[in-house]
C-alpha cells in the first residue's frame, strides 16, 4: 500500500541524521522524524510524501530508546534552537561520530576522535528579540517569542544579561546580538540586520580553543613555515597561531572588510588581505612546502576555487568544515582535480552541543 500523507504508522528509528531527525524505514522507505532518538518506537503521522522519502511528526513515544532521556528543557521541540535534547550526550557524541565516518568513508578509514567539553550553557553569542515585556527566541517558523531567560545552552553570563534587559518594555520589537569574549566582556549589537560589528565568531569558546591547538599541532608536523588561511574571518586560526608559532609567514585572506579590519588591528604580523578567495588565489604564487587552511561557510567552497586550489598544489591542506554533507561533495571536486593527495587525519569537534552540528577538520597531504 503506498503510504500518503495523513498517515498513522509505527516505526523504530535506526539512527540520527545531519539535519536533526531519526531516519526510520517502513517497508524500506525511508522516513524521517524529528525530536526523536536511536533505537526509539514511536507512532508518526505522515506529513510529506515525496519519491524517495517522507517527513513525520512523532505522535507518541511507544517504547523509548536505550538512551532516551527526558529533555531537561520546558521548551525543547518548541524553541527549534536544539534538536537532540532528549537524548543522552554520550549516545549524541557517538551520532556525530556515526555522521562524521561516513561523510569522509571514500576517502579516510582512519580513526576520527571526537573532542568534546561542556555539554550545557557553551553558547557564547546568542540572538533574542524583545516585545513588551518579553524577550527570548522566535519560535520555530513563527515571530511568537519563546522565553530565553533560563536558556540551557547559553552561557549564564549571557542569561544574567538577558534577565538585564527583560526588564525594559519593549515598544517596538527589538533584536539583540550578544557576545560574550574571552575576557568575558559582553558585546551588544541592536536592531543590525547581520551585526556586521560583531563579525562571525565560533560560539563555543572552550571547542573553538581545542580546534586551534589541534590545528596547531598539524601545522608544527607538517614543518611548513607558510601559511595560506582562506576563508580566514576575523583572523580565528591566523591571529592565535602568529601568537602561539615562532617563525611562520601567514597570510590571510577574506572578503569581508569588516572581518579584515578587525583582524588587521589585532596583529600586524599576519598579512591579511580584502578579497575574494578565487579571486587572490588566480595570481597567488607560494613555495613547495605551503600549507594552506580553508574554513569555508556552511555552504562550502567555490567549486571554481576548490578546482584551482588543487592545480596550484599546496603541499598540505587543512579543510575545516561545519557541514558534513558540503565537505563530502567539496573533497570529490578537489580529488577530482588533482588524485595527486590523499587524507591523512580526520578530527571532529562538538562545537554544538544538543544539536546536530558539529565541526571536522581534515588534512590532505600531497603524495
Amino acid at each position: 500500500m503506498a503510504l500518503k500523507a495523513g498517515d498513522e504508522i509505527e516505526v523504530r528509528i535506526e539512527k540520527l541524521v545531519y539535519g536533526g531527525s531519526g531516519l526510520a524505514r517502513y517497508n524500506q522507505f525511508v522516513i524521517f522524524v524529528p525530536y526523536t532518538s536511536p533505537e526509539e518506537v514511536c507512532k508518526v503521522r505522515l506529513i510529506k510524501v515525496k519519491k524517495k522519502f517522507a517527513e513525520a511528526q512523532k505522535l507518541k513515544t511507544l517504547k523509548p530508546g536505550p538512551e532516551q532521556r527526558q529533555a531537561p528543557c520546558e521548551v525543547f521541540s518548541i524553541c527549534g534552537g536544539c534538536h537532540w535534547q532528549n537524548t543522552t550526550y554520550e549516545e549524541q557524541l557517538n551520532q556525530k561520530h556515526i555522521i562524521a565516518k561516513e561523510s569522509i568513508q571514500e576517502f579516510y578509514a582512519g580513526e576520527i576522535p571526537m573532542l568534546y567539553d561542556k555539554e550545557w550553557h557553551y553558547r557564547n553569542r546568542i540572538q533574542v528579540r524583545a516585545k513588551e515585556n518579553q524577550i527570548g527566541f522566535y519560535k520555530k517558523n513563527s515571530h511568537e517569542i519563546i522565553d530565553a531567560k533560563k536558556c540551557l545552552i547559553t552561557d549564564k553570563v549571557l542569561l544574567e544579561e538577558i534577565n538585564k534587559l527583560a526588564v525594559h518594555n519593549h515598544a517596538e520589537t527589538t533584536k539583540y546580538e550578544l557576545f560574550l569574549d574571552k575576557d568575558q566582556q559582553i558585546h551588544k549589537s541592536i536592531n543590525k540586520k547581520h551585526a556586521q560589528e560583531l563579525g562571525f565568531s565560533q560560539v563555543n569558546t572552550a571547542i573553538n580553543e581545542k580546534l586551534i591547538k589541534h590545528i596547531s599541532t598539524w601545522i608544527h608536523s607538517a614543518n611548513s613555515k607558510q601559511i595560506y588561511d582562506l576563508y580566514c574571518g576575523k583572523g580565528n586560526f591566523s591571529l592565535n597561531l602568529s601568537q602561539s608559532m615562532q617563525g611562520l609567514s601567514i597570510t590571510a585572506v577574506d572578503i569581508s572588510k569588516a572581518n579584515i579590519d578587525f583582524a588587521k588591528v589585532t596583529d600586524s604580523a599576519v598579512s591579511f588581505v580584502c578579497e575574494d578567495v578565487l579571486q587572490w588565489l588566480k595570481s597567488a604564487q607560494w613555495p613547495e612546502n605551503a600549507l594552506v587552511i580553508i574554513d569555508p561557510p556552511r555552504i562550502g567552497a567555490d567549486p571554481e576555487f576548490l578546482k584551482l586550489l588543487a592545480a596550484k598544489e599546496p603541499k598540505h591542506l587543512i579543510y575545516i568544515s561545519c557541514n558534513p554533507s558540503t565537505l563530502t561533495r567539496d573533497l570529490k571536486t578537489f580529488f577530482a582535480a588533482n588524485s595527486d593527495y590523499y587524507l591523512s587525519k580526520a578530527t571532529a569537534f562538538d562545537m554544538f552541543p544538543q544539536t546536530y552540528h558539529f565541526e571536522m577538520a581534515i588534512l590532505l597531504e600531497r603524495k
